[in-house]
C-alpha cells in the first residue's frame, strides 16, 4: 500500500470512529432518558394520590378495562438492562 492509500484508509478509519462515538453517544442518551421515563413510571405508580385515583374510579366506575402498557414497560426495561450490560461488556450495541 502506499502513502496516499494509507493516508485515504486512515482518513476513512477516523471517519468512521467519529461517527461510531456518535452513535454511542445517541445510545446512551436514548438509554438515559428511557431509564429516567422508566424510574419516573415506577414513582407515580407507588405514590398513594395515585393509587387513590384508581380507587375512586373503580369504585364510580367499576373496574378499568382500557388500554395498559405493562408488556411494552416490561420491553423497554428489558432493552435498558441489554445495552447497559452490553456498554460494560465493551460490546458494539447499535445492529
Amino acid at each position: 500500500m502506499n502513502a496516499k492509500h494509507y493516508s485515504e484508509a486512515l482518513v476513512r478509519k477516523d471517519k468512521r470512529i467519529a461517527e461510531m462515538e456518535a452513535e454511542l453517544a445517541e445510545r446512551d442518551e436514548l438509554e438515559t432518558l428511557a431509564q429516567a421515563f422508566i424510574d419516573k413510571l415506577k414513582v407515580i405508580h407507588a405514590d398513594p394520590a395515585y393509587q387513590a385515583v384508581w380507587t375512586l374510579a373503580h369504585l364510580h366506575h367499576g373496574p378499568y378495562h382500557g388500554p395498559q402498557y405493562a408488556d411494552e414497560l416490561r420491553v423497554l426495561s428489558a432493552c435498558v438492562e441489554t445495552l447497559r450490560a452490553r456498554a460494560e461488556e465493551g460490546l458494539e450495541c447499535l445492529t
